[in-house]
């Protein structure tokens, strides 16, 4: 009997029914800026993300900027291939349908630089993240948020990576 009480509490605890874990996914228009040593790159971006969070308001969520474009500053011009994050992220006001956000994890990305006297440099970077943010639920579209977010992907002396955007989380 013991036996049979454990196993039902141990099922019970590890419910996916207990936690009421929510799934989303969402997409959104992003501008990355990347200020390298004296030089100021950027471009629109688009921002892929999907996660997980609990009703305690923790959660994970991984983001990839796609379509990063291209910029030049004289006869320099700077590509970024990628950048990938994951996060741990922590909502306010579970229940609400306006809350804030703050995540924090690891990102790497990949930059390449061409030039008239250089052959194409290529250069990884990977590091802390972080970032904010506010989002609404839209009582007029069924399990659709719109979220508003900063995020910071790298940071050291000579470069950042950092974008800002404005999109659409969908709620399984």
């Amino acid at each position: 009997m013991t036996r049979y009480a454990i196993g039902v509490a141990l099922a019970a605890m590890f419910s996916p029914a207990t936690y009421a874990v929510d799934f989303y996914a969402g997409i959104d228009a992003a501008y990355v800026y990347l200020p390298i040593a004296d030089a100021d790159f950027g471009g629109p971006a688009l921002k892929l993300r999907a996660g997980a969070t609990l009703p305690s308001g923790w959660g994970l969520e991984v983001q990839t900027l796609a379509g990063i474009g291209d910029d030049s500053i004289g006869t320099l011009t700077q590509k970024t291939d990628n950048v990938t994050a994951a996060f741990l992220r922590y909502e306010t006001n579970q229940g609400a349908d306006f809350r804030f956000f703050v995540v924090a994890g690891y990102a790497a990305s990949s930059l390449s630089f061409e030039g008239p006297t250089t052959s194409q440099l290529e250069d990884s970077l990977s590091g802390f993240a972080y970032g904010f943010g506010a989002q609404e639920k839209m009582e007029w579209l069924p399990n659709t948020t719109a979220v508003l977010e900063f995020n910071n992907y790298f940071h050291d002396s000579n470069v950042d990576i950092w974008s800002v955007s404005f999109g659409l989380r969908y709620d399984f």
